[in-house]
């Protein structure tokens, strides 16, 4: 192997740099919200697991948005990691861990009258309301309504190893924060 292909194939296998405040490819207001919200939630990971290595990194989201991330590389799957949706033009963040709530993301989009496609609303709401962490069940029920009243979600979401379910029905209305209701199933 030369040096030039060895060099190639390390500089492919190394994680991307961290983002900056001065990143090329983002606005400046949406590179400034993805680092603070990497620092807190590396940060809250980091009080749960303190000798943990954090690791931090961005993704591009549905409905032009990009997620911050803050992740234990080696926590046990389903855990250790934590996601805050950021639209990527103006900065704004959006969901659990967001200024505004997921409500408020589907109200500034028009989901009250005209509800976007079922596969992109499902995992922006995995997304926003769960880390991008839960195991929505797409063949258990869930349905998409847009009614007088707002807009109403309902999935399916389990749990391993038991394959448990409960559903959530979420409501948007037409102000506040989306409203959530769990049921267990019994299968």
């Amino acid at each position: 192997m030369t040096c030039l292909t060895l060099m190639t194939a390390l500089l492919l296998a190394a994680p991307p740099p961290p983002l900056t405040t001065d990143d090329p490819t983002l606005p400046a207001p949406v590179a400034k919200a993805v680092e603070a919200a990497q620092k807190t939630m590396k940060a809250e990971l980091l009080k749960a697991t303190p000798k943990a290595t954090i690791e931090v990194r961005r993704e591009t989201g549905p409905f032009d948005t990009v997620i911050a991330v803050a992740a234990d590389p080696t926590a046990y799957p389903g855990t250790g990691v934590m996601r805050t949706v950021i639209d990527a033009k103006t900065g704004t963040t959006y969901g659990v861990r967001g200024k505004k709530t997921f409500a408020d993301f589907a109200r500034a989009h028009g989901w009250l009258t005209q509800a976007p496609s079922s596969d992109e609303l499902v995992m922006f709401l995995n997304l926003a309301l769960f880390d991008g962490i839960a195991i929505l069940d797409r063949e258990s029920g869930e349905s998409i309504d847009v009614l007088p009243e707002g807009l109403k979600i309902v999935v399916v979401r389990r749990f391993m190893p038991s394959n448990a379910g409960e559903r959530y029905h979420i409501m948007v209305g037409k102000t506040g924060a989306e409203t959530i209701t769990k049921e267990a199933m019994k299968d």
